[in-house]
């Protein structure tokens, strides 16, 4: 794969210019294409993370066929669109959508691009807009499950009103738990800074995943409670204080400085992460945690890879 990092790294995006007056007054469909805009960035960092493990092959010299390898340079703007993108978790919006029995005035997709554009012009404000059209939406042929994404959405803004690149990271929980490990989300959430910051979108993750199994019924940790009565009512709930923890102290273990030492510490935390899970659940009566090996494994190796990204 050829691809030219300079021109990636420097490439000017014109949604990025046109912020103003007049993006205030953009039609829907300018929003879709401007959404869409935002997820060719993300494609973009991913193309040039992908092609040889963070290094691409760029041409050299006026020689055809010379190419050297060369490092891909993370900026912040990088960083952030791979770690704590505001429109990251706006990828549950085409299948909360699906959810409702009444057919929604847009399409799944044209939902999720709107919601991310939307957000991406103003994050706080188009974020709750955002969750409160979807709810609203289900909550008109499914009360129940309104209530549930409302619960879900509405501790965010609150607990973490400077942070709200980081609102939707909890549905990454809900990825994780659909793959069977959602016991790594604990290392996605300790990369966010300030401890606080982390302890909750740690507890998010575990709340977001707990209330995933109802409306889906399915295991994705410690399975499905029956409704959200039982589920606040649950002792089990307390494992979202392991997950809050684990993430607030992942930087005492992996601090970026060596390789060696952050794979060492990785593999401590993750291992008492998993114990500490598995301990809790058995204490309060709850099944084994769902993929605690696999997820303790995928911690390990995702704390150690953003704290690379970092370095690079």
């Amino acid at each position: 794969m050829f691809l030219g990092s300079r021109l990636l790294a420097n490439q000017t995006w014109p949604f990025r210019a046109g912020l103003g007056a007049k993006s205030m007054k953009v039609a829907p469909g300018g929003l879709i294409q401007q959404g869409q805009q935002r997820g060719s960035e993300v494609l973009h960092l991913l193309l040039r993370l992908g092609a040889g493990l963070g290094c691409i092959r760029v041409k050299q010299g006026t020689e055809p066929g010379d190419f050297i390898r060369k490092p891909v340079i993370l900026s912040r703007k990088d960083r952030n669109l791979l770690l704590s993108n505001p429109g990251s978790g706006l990828g549950l919006v085409p299948l909360l959508l699906t959810l409702a029995e009444s057919k929604p005035p847009v399409t799944p997709a044209e939902g999720a691009a709107l919601a991310a554009a939307v957000t991406v012009l103003l994050p706080r404000i188009g974020w709750i807009l955002a969750a409160a059209a979807v709810g609203g939406w289900i909550a008109h042929d499914d009360s129940s499950t309104g209530a549930i994404i409302g619960v879900a959405a509405a501790p965010l803004p609150l607990l973490l009103f400077w942070r709200p690149t980081w609102w939707s990271a909890p549905g990454l929980a809900i990825g994780l738990g659909w793959l069977g490990v959602a016991g790594a989300f604990p290392a996605i959430a300790g990369q966010a800074r300030g401890i606080w910051t982390r302890a909750v979108l740690g507890a998010a993750g575990f709340w977001w995943l707990s209330l995933a199994e109802i409306v889906l019924h399915k295991r994705l940790l410690l399975g499905p409670a029956s409704s959200l009565r039982d589920l606040v009512s649950m002792e089990w709930l307390a494992l979202g204080a392991v997950w809050a923890a684990a993430a607030a102290l992942l930087p005492l273990f992996v601090r970026g400085r060596n390789v060696g030492t952050d794979l060492l510490g990785a593999l401590v935390w993750a291992t008492a992460t998993a114990v500490a899970s598995e301990q809790l659940a058995k204490a309060v009566g709850a099944s084994d945690p769902r993929g605690l090996v696999g997820a303790a494994a995928t911690a390990a190796v995702l704390s150690v890879l953003a704290q690379a990204l970092r370095r690079t």
